[in-house]
């Protein structure tokens, strides 16, 4: 792979460095502490000659496969500018900035006075060039595992990601996969027709039935490539959605299982890898060909050519402006994706006229603590379906739903607060823990706790009644739900405050099997796309099932990478 040019535009990085012979400083290794996302992250920092010479991260519980290159990359940035003040690493700023903060302490234990180590660092500016066969946009496991595919069929890969980690929002989910017939489920669950079928009623005829059987027919052996290929943990299967079908792959390690091997196969073969560069546009020929992208990173200008480019940059779900225009539902939301989640890929690819479809839906989810996993701590009470009101104390809808289902009712009504209503028979522990995070009010009666909500006793009283009513004579005259447990008539009760949360944003770009983004319905040249950019095609008005996104985003990723490497060989 030949960079073709670096124009400095400016000297580069003037700095002090500091000498030991500063009143105070003393040599040696020092502790200092910062605060991460999940908790403390403890720094040990050396000086030598009044040098920052190394710096060691210990013992954390920041995320898995989201802090890992942050943490890599952080202190190297700080010793190279012998200053804890640098920019934070994107992608991971909670991380980052605890490791500036724990440098800065130590530095502080080390007898550094005010002013020391604390310049921040001029940046160095340039235009840069490269040029290779396909760049990849975006490093979710749908960009990851097109890399690969493009790169072990021979072809020189460049990988950009905006932020300065990879992962995406795969990283971040639970990296369950939906699929049939792999050599974990295949004994008792091998019916790409039948899941094919379960996933276009679920759509209501909306979905591509071609890319849907195409995905069905191929989700088995895809499972079997992340287990062979990167190692991943898919040892569990269980029924998820509305299909009793055992279906849902379950990963031990969620998102990182899979984009963390992905990664490094990606080095070890070779992919030029560019964090912290955001793609701006993409370049076409003189007869209308894709051949490259413009992109920028903290120097300036990147100019990459190419013959291909594969778009996999994720959704659009933290873009407030693309979300009122394509995806009303999912506004008032907060949101668990990616960061890099603004839609930048799609609208590069819009600029050249490209297809798109659009239902006006996200997927969607309910969460109490919006940062940490939907699995972690007080977040697991959303899984246990209990009395779901408004914050006019009524039900809305059949709490039993699946939880997409829940959340489209939650954004149509479009209340300014949710609440499930627990008594102590169900994990009071995690509601006492939320209690005393303030995630939500506990109280000896209904009465007491319609007070603490600010809303009227009378309805909520009558709201509880209903509900037990219902539960105890099987007959849900509102919603029509089954099988349940009424509250109890003893306290404490508690209520928890639900947030509506966008796991992903659901719409984007038209592409055929091959991956090809479609203009007019035809091919444009050298321009593939997958995962979550263009997912509009697999849904209709609601999301289908848990693990379907990283199903599709693995499966059209790989397909782009080959179908992109066979298109270049031509």
């Amino acid at each position: 792979m030949k960079k073709l040019a670096a124009v400095t535009l400016c000297a580069v990085l003037a700095m002090t460095c500091l000498s030991a012979m500063a009143d105070g400083l003393q040599d040696g290794t020092f502790e200092g502490t910062g605060n991460g996302y999940h908790g403390p992250v403890p720094v040990t920092v050396t000086l030598e000659n009044g040098k920052i010479t190394s710096i060691g991260i210990g013992e954390n519980q920041e995320t898995p496969g989201v802090a890992d290159l942050i943490i890599e990359q952080q202190p190297q940035r700080i010793i190279d500018a012998q200053s804890w003040n640098v920019d934070a690493v994107t992608g991971a700023t909670f991380t980052a900035n605890a490791i500036k903060q724990g440098v800065r302490s130590a530095l502080s234990q080390a007898g550094a006075s005010d002013g020391m180590f604390d310049s921040v660092p001029e940046k160095e500016l340039r235009d840069t060039e490269y040029e290779t066969d396909i760049v990849v946009v975006g490093g979710g496991i749908a960009g990851l595992s097109a890399a690969i595919e493009a790169r072990e069929a021979g072809a020189e890969v460049i990988l950009v990601e905006k932020l300065g980690r990879v992962g995406g929002s795969s990283v971040l989910s639970g990296g369950n996969f939906y699929a049939t017939g792999s050599s974990v489920n295949k004994e008792y669950e091998n019916d790409p027709a039948a899941m094919a079928k379960y996933l276009m009623d679920r759509s209501e005829g909306l979905a591509n039935e071609e890319l849907i059987t195409y995905y069905a027919n191929h989700s088995g052996e895809n499972v079997d490539w992340l287990i062979s290929r990167l190692g991943t943990d898919y040892s569990t299967v269980t029924s998820v959605g509305y299909s009793p079908a055992l279906r849902q792959h379950h990963s031990a390690a969620r998102g990182a299982g899979l984009t963390v091997p992905a990664y490094n196969l990606c080095k070890d073969l070779g992919v030029t890898i560019l964090l912290e560069t955001a793609a701006t546009g993409l370049i076409t020929d003189e007869i209308g060909k894709v051949c490259g992208i413009h992109a920028k990173d903290a120097h300036g200008t990147v100019t990459i050519s190419s013959k291909a480019v594969i778009l996999a940059s994720g959704g659009y779900d933290r873009s407030d402006e693309l979300l009122a225009k394509y995806s009303p539902l999912g506004l008032h939301s907060v949101h668990t994706s990616a960061n890099q989640n603004t839609g930048d890929g799609l609208v590069m690819a819009m600029n050249l006229g490209a297809d798109t479809v659009f239902r006006g839906i996200v997927g969607g989810i309910q969460t109490i603590n919006q940062w940490k996993y939907m699995e972690d701590g007080i977040n697991l009470l959303v899984w246990f379906p209990t009395l779901f009101i408004t914050d006019e104390g009524k039900r809305f809808v059949n709490e039993s739903e699946w939880y997409t289902t829940v959340y489209d009712e939650m954004a149509k009504l479009d209340r300014p607060a949710y609440y499930w209503v627990f008594d102590s028979s169900t994990n009071p522990e995690l509601c006492e823990e939320a209690v005393a995070q303030r995630y939500g009010v506990k109280a000896d009666t209904v009465d007491e706790l319609a007070q603490a909500l600010q809303m009227d006793p009378e309805t909520l009283k009558a709201t509880v009644e209903q509900y037990n009513t219902a539960a105890v004579t099987g007959n849900d005259e509102l919603f029509g739900r089954k099988d349940f447990a009424p509250l109890s008539d003893n306290g404490p009760y508690y209520a928890i405050h639900v947030l509506m949360a966008t796991c992903d944003s659901i719409g984007g770009l038209v592409t055929n099997v091959n991956t090809e983004v479609l203009r007019d319905g035809q091919p444009i040249p050298g321009l593939y796309a997958a995962g979550e950019i263009a997912n509009g095609q697999f849904f209709g008005n609601t999301y289908s099932s848990d693990g379907t996104m990283i199903g599709i985003s693995t499966t059209f990723g790989r397909q782009a990478g080959i179908h992109a490497a066979q298109y270049i060989s031509k």
